[in-house]
């Protein structure tokens, strides 16, 4: 078997020596751009699924921010509803007996006690302060 790109000698057989070479550069030539076009329509699936993915990312961190958002709202909401809870506790106390004695105080400690406009005056820990504040907080228990 002679090789195909060895140059003949004889002119007919040069002429059919250079159609096969044609031929061979040609069908070279066309997969090659074979190749390059599916290289190129890979390229464009890549650039596809590389702009999804930003617009997913961009919208992920978009969730991100509101859900972040909405934890610190519920947060906030949660401390005001316990505010207001407290509030709501010590004027229902404060109205159904007169005066409302903070149940976190202790014995040993100086008792806060509101009057019924809610200014508060300190007691000292005398003995019928005591008892009497021990009463009241027993009461509220």
């Amino acid at each position: 078997m002679s090789d195909s790109h060895s140059v003949p000698t004889s002119p007919p057989s040069t002429v059919s020596w250079i159609l096969r070479v044609v031929e061979e550069n040609e069908r070279t030539v066309q997969a090659w751009t074979d190749y390059v076009d599916s290289l190129a329509s890979e390229n464009d699936q890549h650039e596809h699924t590389i702009r999804k993915l930003e617009r997913d990312k961009k919208h992920n961190q978009e969730c991100d921010l509101l859900q972040e958002q909405m934890i610190k709202i519920q947060s906030e909401l949660i401390q005001f509803l316990k505010e207001e809870m407290t509030a709501s506790k010590a004027q229902t106390n404060a109205l159904s007996d007169g005066f409302y004695i903070d149940p976190k105080l202790t014995v040993a400690s100086p008792y806060t006690v509101a009057s019924e406009n809610d200014s508060p005056d300190h007691v000292e820990a005398s003995q019928p302060a005591q008892l009497l504040l021990e009463l009241a907080a027993s009461e509220i228990q």
